[in-house]
């Protein structure tokens, strides 16, 4: 058996397998000692006199969401530039800054009168020799899809209260 310290319905400290005989209280101790079975009460439970409930799940915050809109603008973004070309884009820091690079680059070759290809390397490490248009239409279909990710994340903030399922895919959808 284990034995709890219930206090103010809660279950404050156990002591496991305490048929043995290794129950040290604190000094100090108010509540009640409850006996349970072995392995069935942890610390932080509610006790209602006759059952042991699970703590409720804590509220989420704008912060948790924050967390989730960030790791999601982590993501490959897929992108599709011409009717048989489409792959991912990887989209940490550093590649959004070689991303708005890229796309300079492609301005500058449209106004100088070129239309050289230039090689883009996707997020499954396959370098394409791609168009200044299709470098422009790719880094607009990045940077929509993480506005889209950001406005996401403000209208589940924006919910009150933010559903406890904020992270599945629907919520982002």
């Amino acid at each position: 058996m284990d034995t709890a310290l219930i206090e103010n319905n809660r279950v404050a400290q156990v002591w496991i397998d305490t048929s043995r005989g290794n129950l040290n209280l604190p000094v100090d101790f108010s509540g009640e000692l409850v006996e349970f079975e072995t392995g069935t009460v942890i610390a932080g439970m509610f006790w209602d006199g006759s059952v042991l409930l699970n703590p409720p799940a804590p509220t989420p915050t704008a912060k948790d969401v924050n967390t989730e809109r960030d790791r999601r603008q982590q993501i490959a973004v897929p992108v599709q530039v011409d009717t048989n070309t489409s792959f991912y884009v990887d989209v940490d820091d550093k590649s959004r800054t070689f991303i708005l690079a890229v796309t300079e680059m492609a301005n500058i070759i449209t106004a100088a009168g070129n239309s050289d290809l230039i090689d883009f390397t996707g997020a499954d490490n396959i370098t394409r020799s791609l168009t200044p248009d299709a470098i422009r239409l790719m880094s607009v279909q990045v940077f929509q899809e993480l506005a889209r990710i950001q406005a996401k994340a403000r209208e589940i903030k924006n919910t009150d209260p933010i559903p406890a399922n904020f992270k599945d895919d629907a919520h982002w959808a």
